[in-house]
């Protein structure tokens, strides 16, 4: 998913799930976090070092908007939930991954069809957040803005 309405976040995120920012080196594997309170494991590749703390979607919402008030980058956040079976230590995992857009970007230009990007469990929730009648995942897809580059 992406928006640059910050609000949407909140509105459209599952009871009881709580956020992380992504950097890039995070971008590509799944998520999941461990421990009370959550946090997403480094490892002992360069830039990844450092555990990722997760919040619940005010205190992540604050980070959001200071990014803001100094770049023009977007940002991937990710939602998080507690795994049912976690066992003895409190797991969390990814439920939906999506961009924060700048105020200043138009992905429009992008886009050849509705919605796109989007492909998780709550796909349906954030398409009836949005008012978007639902469509077919990323997958099925056509004419997906990436593929205009290729």
């Amino acid at each position: 998913w992406y928006t640059s309405v910050i609000d949407e976040v909140g509105r459209c995120a599952l009871p009881g799930a709580r956020f992380a920012v992504l950097p890039k080196l995070f971008w590509l594997a799944p998520t999941e976090a461990f421990g009370d309170p959550p946090k997403i494991g480094g490892c002992a590749m360069p830039g990844q070092e450092e555990s990722l703390p997760v919040d619940d979607w005010e205190k992540v919402r604050e980070q959001v908007e200071q990014h803001f008030a100094s770049y023009e980058n977007a940002l991937l956040l990710c939602e998080l939930v507690p795994d049912e079976d976690g066992g003895d230590m409190p797991r969390w995992l990814e439920c939906s991954r999506g961009f924060v857009l700048p105020q200043s970007w138009d992905p429009k230009m992008l886009l050849t069809e509705g919605p796109t990007g989007m492909k998780s469990s709550c796909d349906t929730k954030l398409l009836a957040c949005s008012g978007v009648a639902a469509r077919p995942g990323f997958a099925a897809a056509h004419g997906r803005f990436s593929d205009r580059f290729a």
